[in-house]
């Protein structure tokens, strides 16, 4: 996630990629990295892979991590309001970056 703040976009796809390799069983991780890797590739002009990484982190954290109405967000609530932060970053960006190409048509 030190990349794209940086607006090293290809080195935040490189490494979100590479813990999107390992498997286990930290789901708000996983969200993290898909929803990162979302913005970056849609800041590197590729939005239909954009869309499938924020689809996918959408996707894990609707079947994976706690709902905010169970009132219970776990130990690692801290990682749960990370994980739910970036997934509104990366549709807000996605969204406006298809409203931006829908206009100039």
């Amino acid at each position: 996630m030190a990349e794209y703040p940086q607006a090293n976009f290809a080195q935040a796809v490189e490494w979100t990629r590479k813990v999107l390799s390992q498997s286990g069983t930290v789901y708000s991780r996983d969200v993290q990295a898909y929803s990162v890797l979302a913005m970056a590739l849609q800041r590197l002009n590729r939005a239909g892979e954009a869309r499938e990484a924020w689809s996918k982190a959408t996707e894990l954290a609707g079947a994976k991590l706690p709902r905010l109405d169970s009132g219970d967000l776990g130990r690692d609530w801290h990682d749960w309001l990370i994980a739910h932060t970036l997934l509104r970053e990366a549709k807000a960006l996605i969204e406006g970056g298809a409203k931006a190409s829908s206009e100039t048509k």
